[in-house]
């Protein structure tokens, strides 16, 4: 099966993506993009960056995904801060569950389901604001 991200994108070993120095405020938000079964890996990389995991965002996707457990078809938008980062006001977070189009822009772009003052993306699958472009693999 060519499913692999390396048939179809750049990718970056997990060593390469936490030696990363992400050009973070002191009190700011991460938005990392991940699926099920990089979970654990994101999860990791929020805390060797330093970041406290928060919440997150699922993306369900319409297709059934490949999966060895179940037919993975969500990706996770996680939420993890840094310093003294302020959530939303009460009454004003988005829900959970994020309802989009497959295709529309939504991946990399977590402004869409919660604004923040800068976005600088460094890993995408396409490259952006002079980001890196690789995916986890």
């Amino acid at each position: 099966m060519d499913r692999h991200a390396a048939n179809h994108y750049p990718i970056m070993s997990l060593e390469a993506l936490a030696e990363l120095k992400l050009p973070a405020a002191k009190d700011c938000v991460l938005y990392l993009w991940t699926t099920i079964p990089m979970l654990a890996n994101a999860m990791t990389l929020i805390s060797g960056w330093r970041f406290t995991y928060k919440s997150l965002h699922a993306w369900p996707k319409p297709d059934l995904g490949t999966g060895h457990w179940n037919r993975e078809n969500l990706e996770l938008l996680l939420i993890a801060t840094k310093g003294a980062a302020v959530a939303p006001a009460h009454g004003t977070q988005e829900r959970a569950w994020i309802e989009a189009e497959r295709g529309a822009e939504l991946a990399g772009e977590p402004g869409s389901v919660a604004p923040a003052p800068t976005q600088p993306q460094m890993v995408s699958r396409r490259a952006k604001l002079g980001g890196i472009e690789a995916l986890v693999g």
